[in-house]
């Protein structure tokens, strides 16, 4: 029953070549060097939710900035871990956009077939970038 469908499917919407054209194509040699913009992702979504959590609790004012980090510190349940992760995070996450640039220049990666990769690389770098200078991260 379930292939009946996928082939209706298939037959209507073309699902195979549209898998094929972008999915299924050869990697060259993988190693760790291609991962960096997978963990580079991962941080940028990890100091996203730990920053939300911050900020239910910071209060951003110079009266009370610093005993609201105090109160994340010692009061919030996890809080001195969450602001850890969110500390090492934004350390490690420059590190990690440094090194896949590099990689990414120096292996030529944003030529065919991979500008739209590329085209997604620049766009998260530039909200990294504004969402960092403005201070939200």
């Amino acid at each position: 029953m379930a292939s009946k469908v996928m082939n209706w499917l298939d037959e209507r919407l073309g699902l195979t070549t549209i898998y094929r054209t972008v999915l299924d194509r050869k990697v060259p040699k993988v190693n760790w060097w291609f991962t960096l913009g997978s963990a580079s992702l991962f941080l940028f979504l990890l100091q996203g939710a730990t920053g939300i959590f911050l900020t239910v609790y910071y209060v951003p004012s110079p009266d009370h900035a610093y005993d609201s980090i105090q109160y994340i510190m010692k009061e919030v349940a996890f809080g001195w871990l969450i602001r850890g992760i969110h500390h090492w995070g934004a350390s490690l996450m420059v590190l990690f956009v440094f090194l896949h640039m590099l990689r990414t220049f120096f292996m030529a990666a944003y030529k065919y077939p991979r500008e739209i990769t590329w085209i997604t690389g620049v766009i998260l770098l530039l909200a990294t970038l504004v969402m960092g200078f403005t201070g939200y991260l």
